[in-house]
């Protein structure tokens, strides 16, 4: 059975509740993140970075894709894996740091002021981390 509802713990989030002879199941509705757009789901840029996550993490070669509200990272650009992204970035919490003396990198720093990750990125040549950081900060 399905039916519209909300869930309201402080906040309130449309979506629909599902009930199976074993579950019940909200799943969100959520809003585009910028009002005005034509398309939510514009895809702006994609190519291929080098992932560089914690100290314990080893490097991983990832496929970024840009969207006008999101920067999304998959395993590959393999249709079957662009499904289920490995971490979806929403502009709202986005800053991109100045430029350091590695040229090829990128360090995007993610969250709010108490709770700030750094992710750092790293392409093939300076031009394109050049060219992913200016089409960064030009779609925030």
């Amino acid at each position: 059975m399905d039916a519209d509802g909300c869930l309201f713990a402080g906040v309130m989030i449309l979506g629909a509740l599902h009930l199976t002879t074993h579950r019940l199941a909200f799943h969100a509705s959520l809003c585009e993140h910028r009002r005005g757009l034509a398309s939510p789901r514009q895809l702006l840029k994609s190519g291929t970075a080098i992932l560089h996550q914690t100290k314990w993490r080893p490097r991983r070669r990832v496929w970024l894709e840009l969207a006008t509200d999101m920067l999304c990272v998959y395993r590959s650009s393999n249709h079957d894996e662009t499904s289920y992204p490995l971490r979806s970035i929403l502009f709202a919490l986005v800053d991109t740091a100045p430029v350091d003396s590695a040229p090829t990198y990128l360090q995007l720093i993610l969250g709010e002021a108490s709770e700030r990750v750094s992710v750092t990125f790293e392409f093939d040549t300076s031009l394109s981390a050049q060219d992913w950081g200016r089409e960064l900060r030009a779609s925030k």
